[in-house]
Order: structure tokens, then sequence, then C-alpha cells
């Protein structure tokens, strides 16, 4: 035993083994392993001790149980000799420094390490490990994401599509930079597709910041009682009496216990501790219940650029097809004597046409009720019920209404801009008053602020646009 334990710390480190590692090790399959430590799973007495608190994150493929210090390209494989671990490095690296808060991860038998920061820089790379080189090689993806172990960032690894979904964190590579932060990429989920290194949008998250604990078979544990189905796009809540459990074994006021690891192999999750602590729950499906809610708004197919500017650019080229058409009919009737409409007969014609024009909106148009989205209707909707009641609706109510209340004033910002510009971009057209649909006026408490209405002329046309009868 005594010679086993020298040769061991002669190729590499040694330490005792939690419950939490020895189950892991004992697996034959490959497992996704959340680290939560804040302690090192072992003293690597052959790395600086600048990189003694950067994290040590652990994988396990089909061939075995692998280290990687944060911040570091290093990697260790483990051996386990009765209660002790021993960690042999395998690879031949020299660089340091660029990737602490990565995210390392294995699919089949090949290890990747992606995105993460260092000097003054973020990175998008996605790293894997080359067997022959001993070092770690850059894949080439189709454009630049960042995304770095802090914040409750989402991620997701799909090992049996080999994809990684990711939720972008909106910032520049260049940490230097007077504005760091990219407003369009806020809350942004994406696919990578890691055989193609292909990026894909896939939309927004809706949900705020989380912890992720575990994938299941169902698809991705989080925040100690949900989990979402990314497939589907579906929230599920666990029952109450899996949720009591799974805090119990996390532990009580009387018996606090430092979750140091957690994974799910099959459905069942395991839990665990550097201090020796381990236990398991197992989850079924009948302990999903739907919430109805969604994870994340998709992209809107077919819509590539703002509404605003589809709007504009349908506007134009209507403009521009009445100017042909005209054209063309006035050349086609060129002896066509003109027409000369006495002042009387004009104003008679005009108020007729007008009161025409009003007789054809007795029933509400379909598509009248069909030219806002559901978005766009909530917010007029909100507005028109506080204009009925003769009072003004605050910004604030509006960041409400429209899910952006908890988003930085800059995204606020932005998107209360863009869906009221939109609004009365396309309620301009059937509208007959030179003002907007949606008015705004400085608030009487703060001059820097607005306060929106719609204004009495308008509301008849609001209510048919959201289907609502007059009062």
């Amino acid at each position: 035993m005594l010679l086993l334990l020298l040769v061991g710390e002669s190729i590499g480190q040694t330490s005792i083994a939690p419950p939490i590692i020895r189950r892991l090790f004992s697996e034959k399959r490959g497992v996704i392993v959340k680290s939560y430590a804040t302690k090192n799973l072992t003293e690597l007495k052959d790395l600086s001790y600048n990189f003694k608190y950067t994290g040590q994150e652990l994988t396990k493929t089909r061939e075995g149980v692998f280290l990687n210090p944060l911040g570091t390209g290093r990697i260790y494989k483990l051996a386990l000799a009765k209660d002790s671990l021993i960690w042999t490095r395998i690879d031949s690296t020299q660089f340091t420094g660029y990737n602490f808060a990565s995210l390392f991860f294995s699919i089949d038998t090949s290890l990747f390490s992606f995105g993460g920061q260092g000097l003054f820089n973020h990175n998008g790379n996605l790293r894997y490990y080359n067997e022959e080189s001993k070092e770690w090689d850059a894949l080439n993806l189709s454009q630049t994401l960042i995304w770095i172990a802090k914040n409750g960032l989402f991620q997701k690894i799909d090992t049996a599509k080999k994809q990684l979904y990711i939720e972008a964190w909106p910032q520049h590579q260049d940490q230097a930079l007077k504005t760091k932060v990219i407003q369009d990429l806020d809350r942004s989920l994406w696919k990578l597709d890691i055989q193609t290194g292909e990026w894909t949008k896939i939309g927004f998250i809706m949900k705020e910041r989380m912890h992720i604990m575990a994938e299941t078979p169902f698809g991705t544990f989080l925040n100690f009682n949900q989990i979402v189905d990314l497939e589907k796009n579906k929230v599920y809540t666990l029952r109450k009496s899996i949720v009591n459990k799974i805090l119990t074994v996390l532990g009580t006021s009387s018996k606090p216990k430092e979750l140091a690891y957690s994974y799910c192999i099959d459905s069942t999750l395991f839990v665990g501790g550097l201090d020796g602590f381990m236990d398991s729950v197992t989850i079924s499906r009948t302990d999903l219940i739907d919430t109805g809610e969604v994870f994340y708004k998709p992209i809107e197919a077919g819509f590539p650029i703002k509404e605003r500017e589809i709007l504009i650019g349908l506007v134009f080229i209507l403009g521009l097809t009445s100017s042909i058409l005209l054209f063309k009919y006035k050349r086609k009737s060129p002896n066509q004597p003109p027409v000369f409409i006495t002042g009387i007969n004009q104003s008679a014609d005009i108020k007729e046409e007008k009161n025409d024009k009003e007789n054809q909106v007795v029933f509400r148009s379909g598509k009248l009720m069909d030219l806002l989205s559901e978005r766009e209707k909530i917010l007029l909707s909100f507005i028109y019920e506080h204009s009925l009641e003769e009072r003004l609706t605050t910004i604030e109510e509006i960041n409400k209404v429209i899910g952006a209340a908890q988003r930085n004033s800059e995204v606020q910002k932005r998107l209360r801009s863009d869906l009221i510009g939109t609004i009365n971009d396309k309620l301009e057209i059937i509208s007959e008053s030179k003002h907007n649909v949606i008015d705004k006026q400085r608030s009487e408490f703060d001059k820097r602020s607005f306060e929106y209405f719609i204004r009495p002329e308008q509301m008849q046309l609001v209510e048919k646009v959201l289907g609502k009868k007059a009062n």
C-alpha cells in the first residue's frame, strides 16, 4: 500500500476521495457534472499559487474522470486507490490565464472548454483537447459569443445531438472599451452545432437569472424546483414533496451542508460535498407539473429585421406602385377633358366620402384587428384603459407590462421606444389625425420623464383595432 502511494505521488497529486467523487468514478458512462466548490477538490502542488482559488471543474467520459483547474489549459485524469484520489496530469500545454470562468465539459470521449475571460478580454472560443498533441485547439465558429460562469447565465449541453446552448453575455470581447454592453444580446438564447461550428439565435430568455444543478432526462434542472425542456420550450415545476426532499438532502438549519458537486445519472439526482456527505433523489415524469410558461420567446419566423423597418418598406413600395399606376392611367387617357368641381360640390363630395368612410367600419374588420401583434395589443390596451379613466401611464408601468422591469435603463428605453414606435407607425396608416395614437407629455413630478396617453379623438380607432365595444 505504501509503495502504491509513493508511486501515485510521483506521477500525480493524491487526496482523499469524497463519496460523491467515488460514485462518479464508478459510473461507466459519461456524466455532466456541476461544480459549486469554494474549496479545491485536490491540492495541485505543481500549479502556482495564483490558481489556488480559481476553481476546479470536473467532467466524466466513459474513459474516466477529468479535472481542469480554471484559468489553465491543464488536464488531470483520476485514478482511484481505495479511499485516495490520484490525479495525473496528461496534457502538455504551456499558456495560462485566458480562460477563467470558462465552461469545461465532454461529449463522448472528447473534452471541451468554452468561453471564459483573461487579461482585459472575454473570449467566445470553443476549444477541444487534442489527444495527439496533448494541447488545446480552437474550433472555427460562425461568430463570437461571450459566455462566462457567473451572473446566472444559462447553459445546456446536449450530448446526444452534440449541441451547446448558452445565454450570451452581452458584452464586447475587449473589457477596456468605454461602452462594453451589446444591448441586442441581452438575455438572448443561442444554439451551437458543435460539429459544424454554426451558431443559431433561438430567442430571448423570459426567466430571471438561474441556478443550474443537473441535466435530467426531462430537461435542465434549475433553481431547486424547476425543469426546463428546451426542445418543447416548456417550464415544469416539481411536486412539493420532491422539492422538500431535495432541499432536505441539501441540509437543514440544524445540519447545514456545503454543496460541492451535483449530477444526474438516469433520473437520479446526486448531490455531495467535500466533507463526505452525499445523498440522492429520484425524479420521475409524474413529478413534473406543467406551469404553462415558456422558457424563451422564439425568434419570429420571417422577421429578420425590425417590424418598423418592414412597415416603412411596405409604405414606400405601396407609394411607388400607386405612382406608377397613376402615371400609366394618365398616359392611356390623354384626351380625356379635365373635370372641374365647384366649391359647393367639392364640399358635398368630401362630406359624403367622409360619411361613407365612417359607415364602412360598422363591424370590426378581421384585418384591422390583426394589424398589431399580441404584445402590441397588450400595451395599447393597457394605455387605453388608463386613458378611459383620464389618467396618464408612467414609464414604470409600461416597463412592467412589456416585461422589462428587471432590465437596465438603456434596454428599457429601447424596448419602450421600439414597441410604441411600431404601434404608432402601424396605426398611422388608418388614422386621420396628425398626432400619434399613443402620445406623450412631460411628467408633472419629473420634467425629465414622460407619461403616455391616447388622445380622445383616437379612442374610437383604438377600440376598433382592439375589438372593444364603445361605451
